[in-house]
């Protein structure tokens, strides 16, 4: 994947990650379908893990399976919704065009190179008595706290999860190549974040960290610990997802790490459809 430190197959990258995130997105849904090289997930309206990942990259792609991933989500009264990387088949391209999808955001895929031994620290000072701690699989007190300060971070202030968002939150926490941490001062969960594990990739994502200990360095602290635990557990690489011009793209920057694409995701809004939380 990684040719050189100057040079870097983006495209190599890109299958690795977006087939990873398809599996894994797949493994933890409520329930999903195979489409067009990727899946598409399906749960209750406003589900994260609601539509189509990782598709498009192993070959064209017909105008029927795109309808028939439409109608999958659509007679669930969800919104279409579809994330594409830079290097899908362009038959996927003029299928979602012809079918009256309509941009929606933008996501970057930064990644950084790790080597065993390296040492990695946070800029920042972290918060004092500030300790990174993993989440024990088997044990629903400290997954369900995991699950719902991870949560906080993608909804309104003062607003409590949907408890369906709180179970799936709890499946990621225990899928079996995942690391959730929480990070902790004294007795008090203040942020919470996670990896995927898998082959030499190490994937980060999720993180979130309460409104009062934002801005004090937690996150960063995050970051830190799951690049030096992700190269100590064998990976080579570690990627990280960011929508522009917020703290996590900013941080991964500061961390040492690059662009390697940019991906959008695609919606069809209709009547009665429910798009995801964001």
């Amino acid at each position: 994947m990684l040719k050189s430190p100057q040079i870097v197959d983006f495209r190599a990258l890109a299958v690795l990650e977006e087939r990873r995130e398809s599996r894994g997105v797949a493994e933890v849904a409520d329930e999903h379908i195979s489409f067009a090289g990727g899946m598409v997930g399906r749960g209750e309206a406003g589900s994260w893990f609601n539509g189509a990942r990782g598709v498009g990259m192993s070959g064209p792609v017909s105008r029927e399976e795109v309808r028939g991933f439409i109608h999958y989500l659509e007679s669930a009264g969800i919104e279409p919704r579809i994330d594409l990387c830079p290097f899908v088949d362009a038959t996927l391209i003029e299928a979602v065009k012809v079918e009256r999808f309509s941009l929606h955001n933008f996501e970057a895929v930064f990644f950084r190179p790790l080597v065993a031994g390296e040492r990695v620290e946070s800029p920042f000072s972290a918060p004092p008595g500030l300790r990174i701690v993993t989440v024990d699989p088997n044990n629903d007190a400290e997954v369900e706290d995991f699950a719902r300060t991870a949560l906080q971070g993608f909804l309104p202030d003062h607003t409590d999860p949907p408890e369906s968002f709180v179970r799936s939150s709890m499946r990621v926490a225990r899928h079996p190549r995942t690391v959730a941490l929480r990070a902790m001062i004294g007795d008090e969960c203040v942020g919470a974040g996670a990896m995927e594990i898998d082959g030499e990739l190490a994937a980060l994502f999720g993180v979130s960290v309460r409104r009062p200990h934002r801005g004090k360095g937690v996150q960063l602290a995050m970051l830190a610990w799951r690049l030096k635990e992700a190269a100590r557990r064998g990976a080579t690489v570690a990627t990280i997802g960011s929508r522009p011009g917020v703290a996590t793209e900013r941080n991964a920057q500061r961390m040492g790490f690059a662009m390697a694409y940019n991906k959008v995701t695609l919606v069809r809004p209709g009547p009665g459809l429910a798009p995801n939380v964001e």
